[in-house]
């Protein structure tokens, strides 16, 4: 057929034609071959394009002198420069430039386009999600952009213009400030299931409102096209997050545990973030469904002593939570005890007393 070009069988050398003349092409692919130097111009009549995982290098040329193309796959190359504006390839459905060593800023995608990966290359600057024309509906559901160079705060575009994302990975870049506004703009309705925010620089406490997030809500979630995921992800791990552990996860997990058929992976920094200081205790079963997440743990000053403790411990009746102020309102009500009764406290005793409280709290 004249409109398509593809072997399957690894072997291919060497630097790649000219492709333009061929006027009627409009399937390429070569993926997984030994080709290298740069891609030439494309044909305008191309529709599929894959050349991933080959030697590939230097500029891309004009993506968009093939206004027609629906699927580019160039992965696993050597690629460099900065991307031309994506969004003048209106038919585009799937984009993957992932694993080449391309710079500067994030483009403009179509709306249309419902795959982007860009992960593992130099990309830079601000996130930035721009809203879609006003007839039209972002059709997005996953955008990986991990281990890059982005950075600033994390805007609430990301969410507020893609009702139909998924799949959210920018983990290992160096985004910072609150998760605030990503969370405010979090629809009831919203579709993340997997939500990688790893390994930045990400500050403040987990907002409430991060509980509605499709990753830990305890429902069946169905894709657009009918699709049900068997993963559940929510990594917030290695940043500079503080604050309370959010008793919302200790809330959901048991019940996300039940009522989803798939695997489930949350994660945070036990190390900043304390123990919450109300947690109603659970059933016994309950509290075996927790015990498989034991890595989920939370900083504890329960019985006076700093620790670090598994959430499925906190819905135990045998725990106690002690927090650092209602120690100190015990140990001034002990001391006003005791002037009631004996009078003045010599320091010996007033430091007995303090010994005391700490030691048994």
């Amino acid at each position: 057929m004249a409109g398509v070009i593809a072997d399957q069988e690894p072997g291919l050398t060497g630097l790649l034609p000219a492709l333009a003349p061929c006027s009627q092409l409009l399937y390429l692919d070569l993926s997984g071959h030994a080709l290298s130097g740069p891609l030439p111009a494309l044909p305008q009549t191309l529709q599929f394009l894959n050349l991933s995982s080959n030697g590939l290098s230097q500029r891309l040329p004009q993506l968009a002198s093939s206004p027609s193309l629906q699927y580019i796959d160039l992965s696993f190359n050597r690629f460099s420069g900065e991307l031309e504006d994506m969004s003048r390839l209106p038919a585009l459905d799937w984009l993957d430039l992932s694993d080449n060593e391309l710079s500067g800023p994030l483009p403009a995608f179509p709306a249309a386009v419902r795959w982007i990966d860009l992960s593992n290359n130099r990309l830079a600057g601000a996130l930035e999600l721009p809203a879609p024309a006003a007839d039209s509906e972002r059709l997005l559901v996953l955008l990986n952009l991990a281990s890059n160079k982005l950075s600033g705060s994390l805007p609430a575009s990301v969410t507020s213009f893609a009702p139909h994302l998924s799949f959210l990975d920018l983990s290992h870049n160096s985004l910072s400030g609150s998760l605030d506004a990503f969370a405010a703009a979090l629809a009831p309705t919203n579709q993340l299931l997997q939500v990688n925010l790893s390994h930045n620089k990400l500050t403040g406490e987990v907002p409430g409102r991060m509980a509605i997030l499709a990753a830990v809500r305890p429902v069946m979630v169905t894709m657009k096209d009918g699709h049900t995921p068997v993963h559940r992800i929510l990594d917030l791990s290695n940043n500079e997050l503080q604050g309370v552990f959010p008793s919302w996860i200790i809330t959901n997990l048991p019940l996300l545990a039940v009522s989803c058929k798939c695997s489930i992976g949350i994660s945070l920094d036990a190390s900043r973030l304390t123990c919450p200081a109300a947690v109603r205790h659970a059933s016994r079963k309950t509290q075996d469904l927790l015990r498989g997440f034991d890595h989920l743990q939370c900083v504890s000053e329960a019985n006076g002593n700093k620790q670090q403790v598994p959430i499925w411990q906190l819905v135990s009746r045998s725990y106690r939570y002690t927090s650092r102020e209602q120690r100190k309102q015990q140990l001034a009500s002990l001391q006003a005890h005791g002037h009631r009764r004996h009078g003045k406290l010599s320091g010996g005793a007033v430091a007995g007393i303090v010994l005391a409280v700490v030691g048994s709290v």
